[in-house]
């Protein structure tokens, strides 16, 4: 990142085309003219960092076919090779590292030795990624990138899915021969109350915004909550705009639902999806 941490801002009106790159708190350092390709700077004392936000912006561009609307002047990573379960083994190796001991989340799990919850995480991952991958198969119009980054206070989006049925976050839940029960928003696993509907809910809302923002378009999202390795999953009432899904309904559900965006609303979408700065 710049010392200046300087954003670059998309602008287009009256037929004009411009890179507006800003400070953080949103003065002008300069902007360039992309039909023209001349630059205008305001501050002259910025212009290493003006030209190295300006061309990264555009290697965004090389890469990725797009110019997000709003890009922070960092590193920027294609997310589009996220392996799933990703964020969860930062984690462990960091616990590793530091020399903490990871918990066992179930004694009885089968295995050469109990699993903790952030392992039983990445197996869950692992396994929604493979119905996602089954679902690509049948349908290469939908796709999807796996534990995104979110944020700075260590967040993640386990799945997010693009396609002609729209936009989903998958938060994606491991529990080995669990019994969940859901009435709406409220959900049970083993009798014991959990959060998971609120929690998908938020995170589709924030998904929503931050796409929304890069893409500069309106992006809705819709939650899923994915379940892996239940014994049963009894459904009473679905919430109203959150989805709670066993893992083997996951493609079923996705290719049924009415097409809501075209080709080249959804490639945008992905686009956009894929790279860690709408994410910050």
């Amino acid at each position: 990142m710049t010392e200046t941490g300087l954003i670059v801002v998309k602008w287009s009106k009256w037929g004009k085309h411009r890179l507006y790159v800003n400070t953080a708190d949103d003065r002008t350092v300069g902007w360039l003219d992309v039909d023209s390709g001349e630059p205008t700077l305001d501050m002259p004392e910025l212009k290493p960092d003006f030209e190295a936000a300006l061309q990264e912006a555009r290697a965004i561009e090389e890469t990725v076919g797009y110019v997000p609307r709003r890009t922070i002047a960092d590193p920027v990573l294609d997310l589009a090779f996220r392996r799933p379960g990703e964020h969860l083994e930062q984690q462990i190796a960091a616990a590793s590292e530091a020399g903490r001991e990871l918990k066992p989340a179930q004694p009885d799990f089968p295995g050469r030795r109990a699993y903790s919850a952030m392992e039983l995480g990445v197996l869950g991952e692992r396994a929604v990624a493979d119905e996602l991958n089954q679902l690509v198969g049948l349908d290469p119009r939908w796709a999807f990138v796996n534990s995104i980054p979110v944020g700075t206070h260590n967040a993640d989006i386990d799945h997010l899915v693009v396609g002609p049925g729209g936009v989903f976050t998958v938060n994606s839940k491991h529990h080995h021969d669990g019994h969940v029960w859901v009435g709406e928003d409220a959900l049970m696993v083993n009798h014991v109350w959990q959060h998971y509907v609120r929690e998908s809910r938020s995170e589709a809302e924030r998904a929503s915004s931050l796409l929304s923002s890069a893409c500069g378009i309106e992006v809705k999202a819709t939650g899923l909550v994915v379940f892996v390795g239940l014994a049963n999953l009894t459904i009473k009432a679905q919430p109203v705009d959150v989805e709670v899904l066993d893992q083997t309904e996951v493609v079923g559900f996705l290719r049924d639902q009415p097409q809501s965006l075209d080709d080249g609303t959804a490639d945008i979408v992905l686009r956009s999806a894929r790279l860690s700065c709408t994410w910050r």
